[in-house]
C-alpha cells in the first residue's frame, strides 16, 4: 500500500489479490480506504483527494472519495471501538460462521447460532 502525489493531491493506494475486482459500489464503501484516509489525516497531516484499490492479477485500479461527513461518522465508529476494546467489550454476533469459529466451545453464543 501507498500513498502517492498526484496534481490533484494526494491519492492512497491498496493493492489487493483478490481473484475478482471489485465493483465501483463496493469500492465506495471500503471501510479500509476510509480509515486509511484517517490515518493519512492524523498521522501524515495530509488529507487525500482519491482513494484506490489496485488489483494486482488484473491490473486494475477501482477510484473513489470520501466526503469530510463519511470521514467524520467513520471517525466515531473507530473511537467507540478503540473505547470498547479498552473496556474489554467484545459482543458475540452469532451467525452462520460460528460453526467455524475457534471459540465455539467456550462461547456462550454458540448455541443462538443458526445450524
Amino acid at each position: 500500500d501507498r500513498v502517492d502525489k498526484t496534481d490533484q493531491g494526494f491519492e492512497i493506494v491498496d493493492y489487493k489479490t483478490a481473484d475478482k475486482v471489485a465493483s465501483q459500489k463496493k469500492v465506495d464503501k471500503d471501510e479500509q480506504l476510509t480509515i486509511y484516509a484517517l490515518a493519512a489525516k492524523e498521522a501524515l497531516k495530509i488529507e487525500p483527494t482519491s482513494l484506490a484499490l489496485y488489483f494486482l492479477k488484473q491490473n486494475k485500479k477501482v477510484t473513489t472519495k470520501r466526503t469530510k461527513e463519511q470521514l467524520e461518522k467513520e471517525k466515531e465508529r473507530v473511537v467507540e471501538t478503540a473505547e470498547a476494546i479498552r473496556k474489554s467489550k467484545f459482543p458475540a454476533k452469532p451467525g452462520i460462521l460460528c460453526h467455524y469459529c475457534d471459540f465455539r466451545n467456550i462461547c456462550p453464543a454458540f448455541k443462538l447460532a443458526p445450524p
